[in-house]
């Protein structure tokens, strides 16, 4: 444009009027400063290096197209702008997301590590002015708190605890105080008569589930009032697995029976839950003939068409333990009043044979006799305090304690055995 200005003025019509070099300085330096008037326009000095300027200069873009080019589209990348961009490390404050936002939306890479949590006992509540006496002494309730890996294990046994109401401020406030307090109460099931006495408004203040039988009192021992309660017992355990309980093994304890979580965990870690097992101890008169010898106790065994023996071992009725799928498989005979319907028609003589009558005479799964499981059937007078530590249960009024706390007043001997298995228990350097 200059150099045609130029020549119109002058009336030349070759270069020669306005020199080609001088026309180029002159071209160079108004291109310059129209360049540096855009850069300043489109975003200033801070916005451009001296690299964009040299874009600009080599473009075959017009300068419209250059400044467009500044401006980032949404999802274009850096790298695709020709521009120089200083960075600087900048330390961003972690923001928790909300808990429905995934992790890949928040635009940050955000390192992990695994954590594990450690798996902690609920201890139960302590209800006010409840104390066990002994003697001239009060005992207090003492929560007992057991290390991770044994609650792990313990929380697949649900127990369910068989008493009376003339027991509960005697046996039933002995296992309060004591071996309850180192269970969960939510896995413990008190199958008892309607009472509102002081141990059991104190069993409910603490979370444990005390179930009325609905059955006449069983202070008589009657044979069919005893097969309500127990038909009570396996259709607790059936509603609880119902309502979305994982227990893997189903474990009864009448309330002469102490039960020693940690030696009951470890004695029933070798056997399989997943497997049909029916764990206890021979009954007295089974131990004296060496054989299962009991059809009398109920003939009426022989009525089941469906039998798998014509005889049966059964456990002593004060504590056995019973894998989930067996608990299945026996629910057609044992549950509610069904259990007092087989009682009847096996005739049984005793309530806790029909479990025996039910696993080993018709469904033919033999009991496992594991050496920890000690009931009143056994000689502690040959039990060293290895075995004793060691034991599942043990019975009470006939355990033997190396060292013994109350003296005469422990009658049941069980506060002694306590002791011995949790020694740090406050009360027990009362004795």
């Amino acid at each position: 444009v200059l150099f045609r200005s130029q020549t119109m003025r002058s009336g030349c019509s070759n270069c020669e009027c306005f020199p080609p070099r001088r026309l180029l300085k002159i071209g160079v330096v108004i291109m310059t400063a129209c360049t540096v008037l855009l850069v300043y326009i489109y975003g200033g000095s801070n916005s451009l290096s001296w690299s964009g300027l040299h874009t600009i200069f080599i473009s075959d873009q017009s300068f419209d197209t250059v400044a467009d080019s500044d401006k980032q589209a949404p999802n274009t990348p850096l790298s695709h702008l020709n521009l120089t961009v200083s960075t600087k490390q900048v330390t961003l404050p972690v923001i928790q997301p909300s808990p429905n936002t995934p992790q890949s939306h928040l635009g940050l890479t955000v390192p992990t590590k695994q954590v594990t949590l450690p798996v902690t006992q609920p201890s139960p509540a302590t209800p006010p002015n409840l104390y066990l006496s002994v003697s001239d002494k009060r005992l207090p309730l003492e929560h007992v708190k057991l290390p991770a890996d044994v609650m792990i294990n313990a929380s697949d046994i649900y127990i369910s605890v068989l008493t009376m109401p003339r027991n509960h401020p005697t046996r039933f406030a002995t296992h309060l105080f004591t071996w309850m307090q180192t269970v969960n109460p939510d896995q413990v099931r008190i199958i008892t008569e309607e009472s509102d006495d002081e141990m059991i408004k104190g069993a409910k203040q603490m979370g444990y589930h005390v179930v009325p039988s609905g059955c006449p009192d069983t202070g008589n021992h009657n044979v069919y009032v005893m097969c309500c309660k127990s038909g009570r017992q396996f259709e607790e355990y059936y509603r609880v697995q119902r309502d979305g309980g994982k227990y893997k093994w189903y474990c009864h304890a009448d309330d002469d029976i102490y039960v020693n979580i940690v030696g009951l965990t470890k004695m029933l870690q070798p056997y399989d839950p997943k497997e049909k097992v029916y764990l206890g101890q021979w009954y007295l008169l089974q131990r004296i003939f060496g054989s299962p010898r009991v059809l009398h106790l109920a003939p009426g065994l022989l009525t089941f068409p469906e039998r798998k023996n014509n005889n049966f071992v059964y456990s002593s009725g004060n504590t056995y333990c019973i894998s989930d799928p067996l608990m299945k498989e026996v629910e057609k005979y044992l549950s509610g009043n069904t259990y007092v319907e087989t009682c009847k028609k096996a005739r049984v003589e005793m309530d806790d044979v029909l479990v025996g009558v039910v696993i080993d005479g018709i469904l033919g799964y033999h009991l496992i006799e594991p050496r920890n499981f000690r009931t009143e059937l056994d000689d502690y007078g040959q039990l060293n305090e290895k075995d004793l530590m060691e034991a599942a249960t043990v019975s009470l009024g006939r355990v033997i304690v190396p060292r013994t706390k109350f003296g005469a007043n422990d009658v049941t001997r069980l506060l002694s055995y306590h002791c011995l298995i949790y020694p740090d228990v406050s009360w027990c350097a009362m004795g």
